[in-house]
């Protein structure tokens, strides 16, 4: 739920300020801004989604069957999230 409310706080903060800059800066400026803004979160989103799959990459059946203790950290508290929502 806080993480939830982080986020929308952080999403409704960004689009004022992107808001207030396109009220403030010339147009040219602003699109050059919003087009760098845009290829910084591609390169961000590229960047996490490179490391989560370079992870599961190497978290094969093998590696459950060898080290069962390898994914308890990561799945046990996505679990505990799913439990603990209230419309699930």
């Amino acid at each position: 739920m806080t993480a939830g409310l982080l986020f929308g706080l952080n999403a409704a903060l960004n689009l004022t300020l992107m808001l207030a800059l396109a009220r403030a800066m010339p147009a040219g400026a602003y699109g050059s801004l919003a087009t760098w803004t845009a290829g910084a979160l591609f390169f961000a989103t590229a960047v996490f989604d490179w490391i989560r799959f370079s992870a599961m990459r190497f978290y094969t059946p093998q590696t459950r069957r060898d080290e069962p203790g390898c994914g308890r950290p990561s799945t046990s508290p996505f679990w505990d999230q799913r439990r603990l929502r209230p419309f699930s």
